[in-house]
């Protein structure tokens, strides 16, 4: 389940009851077609007899009230919040190029985040790094 108040992944784990949040998931296939769940959260991992009560199925089930629409009504005001920013957004130049960040004011913070960009790739596994073949050209370098 996708949570909603964070980035991330909500994982509720049978044998201890308990629900978890991560911002990565595996979801690989087993062999006999059933899918199978690596839970990853290194930042509060969920110990044998420790049970947090905001995190007991209970604790939430218990909360819930049917017909209660304030999270939608704040979904929608912050999806219009966000339209209205992305719109503002696009009068301030981006930089097109490495060279173009690294002569910018604010070279420090994007080669911070192109930095933190990198490791997070790299963690996940998303792309391997090769060289460019002879002959060809990087995608949007000309």
């Amino acid at each position: 389940m996708f949570s909603s108040n964070n980035k991330g992944w909500l994982f509720f784990i049978p044998a201890t009851k308990l629900l978890t949040s991560s911002v990565w998931a595996d979801f690989p296939d087993s062999a006999d077609g059933v899918r199978t769940i690596q839970w990853w959260n290194t930042k509060n991992p969920c110990e044998k007899g420790h049970e947090q009560e905001k995190t007991k199925i209970s604790f939430i089930l218990n909360n819930l009230t049917l017909g209660e629409f304030t999270r939608e009504d704040q979904v929608r005001s912050q999806d219009n919040l966000a339209d209205q920013l992305s719109t503002m957004a696009e009068a301030v130049p981006v930089p097109k190029t490495y060279k173009q960040a690294m002569n910018s004011p604010d070279s420090a913070q994007w080669r911070t985040d192109v930095e933190e960009e990198l490791r997070n790739i790299d963690d996940m596994g998303i792309y391997e790094i090769a060289p460019l073949p002879a002959g060809q050209h990087v995608l949007g370098g000309g």
